[in-house]
């Protein structure tokens, strides 16, 4: 990898973490879904530093081209991430089956006792 492609990829994983904090600081994202992110950034940081580790890496698992490795441990990156977003819309759409639960009965409970009012 040249040096050139480095310095590159070094300043779009900067730019994406300045993205990254300054959306938590401006809360339009949340603290715990940002850590993912900027752990990504830091081993991607980390990878195009020592670049070494992939060639490394790729031979102890057996996988013949870098390349194949760098894709290889993106789909696993994205599988992580796509079973934590599953998990958080599932038990979020759990809590909204509770609220709108909750509602209803509230909502039954006050035109009861309007309806009392109302014949008394």
């Amino acid at each position: 990898m040249s040096v050139r492609l480095q310095i590159f990829i070094g300043i779009i994983v900067f730019v994406f973490l300045a993205t990254i904090a300054n959306m938590v600081r401006k809360k339009k994202i949340d603290l715990r879904y940002s850590l993912r992110w900027m752990v990504v950034c830091v081993l991607i940081l980390i990878l195009d530093i020592f670049p070494q580790i992939i060639y490394f890496c790729a031979g102890l698992i057996g996988i013949t081209l870098p390349s194949n490795m760098v894709f290889f441990v993106a789909i696993l990156l994205l599988i992580s991430v796509i079973y934590s977003l599953a998990t958080s819309v599932s038990h979020l759409s759990e809590k909204v089956k509770r609220l709108t639960q909750e509602i209803a009965l509230l909502k039954e409970e006050l035109e009861g006792n309007s309806k009392e009012d109302k014949s008394a």
